[in-house]
């Protein structure tokens, strides 16, 4: 994967403080203009409706998921972008690599609950979490994100905990839902202050910490 000639950005000091306080930076890529990020949408359009066409049961991998970067090669451009690339060699180290795993994600008229992300492997809550940034997650949006059309919201903070889901034979539960007790139903409801005050509880319930610092990412 050939980086960009401009080189990477290094991230400044406050970025990097506020990566490890809160968990999360949010960054522009400097190199994709709005036509980029109008093609990128135009191509995620593309593969859910080849997804739906094919029927297929292994579409959400085949086509949606960790094929995504073969099937769009051109997401190259938006990780050796400078600001991006910058920003993971300056949290992770010049050596940094790729994972695998990708998916290309829509939102819908049903709200996810609370969950743990980035544990591996997973839906496996037996593992620590690492007090030292060992990887990075990475979320592009290529329209503009609003209240309106589904916001991603985070706990900032809370990259440095974990849930005990163990189970009484000494075995794991799959997911990783703050809150196992919660009904999902629920973040269907039609009531968006339902879901929310939903949302509100499964976090008091599932962590038992006051004031807990819910932020929704607006790009």
């Amino acid at each position: 994967m050939a980086r960009d000639p401009l080189g990477p950005v290094a991230l400044t000091d406050q970025h990097r403080e506020q990566f490890l306080v809160d968990g999360y930076i949010e960054l522009r890529p400097t190199s994709l203009t709005e036509a980029d990020h109008e093609w990128f949408h135009d191509r995620a359009t593309e593969l859910y409706d080849l997804a739906r066409c094919t029927g297929s049961p292994t579409a959400h991998l085949d086509i949606l998921g960790d094929n995504l970067r073969p099937a769009v090669p051109e997401l190259d451009r938006l990780l050796t972008d400078p600001a991006v690339d910058g920003a993971l060699t300056s949290l992770l180290g010049p050596g940094y690599v790729i994972h695998p795993h990708s998916y290309c994600h829509r939102s819908s008229d049903r709200d996810q609950i609370f969950h743990q992300d980035g544990n591996l492997p997973w839906n496996e809550r037996g593992h620590y979490r690492s007090h030292r940034p060992d990887w990075a997650m990475l979320f592009y949006y290529p329209q503009d994100v609003d209240d309106r059309n589904g916001p991603t919201e985070v706990v900032a903070g809370s990259q440095y905990w974990t849930i005990d889901h163990e189970t009484d034979d000494g075995g794991w539960h799959p997911g990783d839902r703050v809150d196992r007790t919660v009904d999902p139903e629920v973040f269907a409801d039609d009531d968006l202050e339902e879901r929310d005050r939903a949302q509100a509880e499964a976090l008091s319930s599932g962590l038992a910490i006051p004031g807990l610092d819910r932020r929704l990412l607006r790009v």
